[in-house]
């Protein structure tokens, strides 16, 4: 086992740091263990990685890293290679390389095990597939045999092809091995750039899902994709599609000359802080929603609905509407407001309420959905800020005591009370006192 300290990989100007791995300097394979936490960088050539049978909370973090095959290899020049039942996380951290030789893959997921990549870098991967016929995926399993589940939460996904055999990018290549396929494939975020998605062989065995953050660049989608959230758009970019509830996470262009429906079912959100830009033509059959930035130099036709907190120019069909919330308030007994129970408020409004106790009470609570914030009132007067969706405000009073009410009469009344006890005091000392004179 290999302890946290870097290590220079033999013969390359590679370096790993980590723990819980092992080098084979001969076959220019690290091993990595259950537990084994590595991180890479530089230029390892031939190296490859191999996550053992069984091998669990493996996290591989790539930082600039490149590993190309060096000959053609046959089947066994994968660069990151998952062994069954093995879970490995991928972090990308600046650009990385890599690439398998014939009949191999870059990233190579068999059924049975689990890839996820995570961070915010950028992955090339390649396979060159020279004199054969039989293809492996360049990120999943090899010919057309099952894979394992490959998620993609973020970061830029970019997979190409060369030599024979079917191009798949990520998913299963293709030979006839006369096995049932299977496999899932999750993209929830980042940019995907392949060739086909899925497999060839049996696509109907196959799954591509995901949460609605991904936007995907590819010719063939040859899969189940009916739980896919995401933008799909073909390879050179001129023909996309949004599919579900998708969600911006980042700024999106659609350049001149680049067609993007939104299906009837579909619901397009586009966030705070990020934008869309539209340069080419916007077919809207079923919801926008943008609180963000929605720039459109372009064409929108809208048979469906926008929502928009901001004007959007250039739009034929039905008209924009703005975002509204509705703010809901209940009064208790002993005070008032100086609002309606119930108005709306734009997306982003700020609303101030002046809350006035009738006399004889005070504020108690100021419940805003299920929260006391009674410490937003100053002054009697309630500020709601930056409102992004509807809000329930509970207002409740309660008596002021008397002593606070009438601070004077009440002072007054233990002033007296005390000055007779005083005397009361007084008069028992100055007895007392008397007696002992006559005695």
């Amino acid at each position: 086992m290999a302890s946290d300290t870097p290590r220079t990989l033999d013969g390359t100007s590679a370096t790993i740091e980590g723990t819980n791995y092992e080098i084979d300097v001969e076959t220019h394979t690290i091993f990595l263990n259950t537990g084994a936490e590595v991180e890479l960088t530089g230029d390892a050539e031939d190296y490859k990685i191999v996550a053992v049978e069984d091998a669990k909370d493996v996290v591989i973090t790539l930082n600039n890293y490149t590993a190309m095959t060096i000959d053609d290899g046959f089947n066994n020049s994968n660069k990151i290679e998952l062994k069954p039942g093995s879970v490995v996380t991928l972090n990308l951290v600046g650009e990385n390389n890599l690439r398998g030789g014939r009949e191999s893959s870059a990233i190579r997921v068999p059924k049975d095990t689990s890839l996820t990549i995570n961070g915010n870098g950028i992955l090339n991967a390649q396979v060159r597939n020279s004199g054969s016929n039989a293809s492996s995926a360049v990120i999943g399993s090899q010919y057309s045999t099952p894979f394992g589940d490959i998620i993609i939460n973020v970061g830029k996904i970019n997979t190409s092809f060369t030599g024979s055999g079917v191009h798949t990018g990520i998913g299963a290549g293709d030979y006839d091995r006369g096995e049932e396929m299977s496999g899932t494939i999750t993209l929830n975020g980042g940019e995907i750039h392949t060739d086909l998605l899925g497999s060839s062989s049996d696509q109907g065995k196959v799954s591509v899902e995901g949460n609605g953050g991904a936007i995907v660049y590819t010719d063939q989608v040859l899969a189940k994709d009916d739980n896919f959230n995401g933008v799909i758009f073909s390879e050179d970019g001129s023909i996309g599609t949004v599919k579900g509830d998708v969600t911006l996470s980042s700024d999106l262009n659609i350049p001149d000359g680049t067609d993007l429906t939104i299906e009837e079912d579909a619901h397009l959100i586009i966030p705070e802080d990020v934008t869309l830009s539209n340069h080419g033509n916007i077919v809207n059959n079923g919801t926008i929603t943008n609180t963000g930035t929605l720039q459109n130099d372009g064409h929108i036709e809208s048979e469906g609905t926008i929502n928009s907190s901001t004007p959007v120019e250039h739009v034929d069909g039905n008209p924009v509407k703005p975002i509204l919330y509705e703010v809901t308030i209940s009064v208790g007994d002993g005070g008032t407001i100086n609002t309606d129970l119930t108005f709306q408020v734009n997306h982003g409004d700020d609303k101030d309420i002046i809350i006035t106790p009738m006399k004889g009470y005070q504020i108690k609570e100021v419940i805003i959905d299920g929260v006391n914030r009674k410490d937003l009132v100053v002054n009697g007067k309630l500020t709601l800020t930056h409102i992004t969706k509807d809000i329930e405000v509970i207002i409740t009073f309660e008596k002021i005591p008397e002593s606070i009410q009438n601070p004077d009469t009440y002072d007054g009344v233990i002033f007296n009370f005390y000055l007779g006890l005083i005397s009361i005091i007084g008069i028992v000392l100055g007895s007392i006192y008397y007696k002992k004179e006559v005695l």
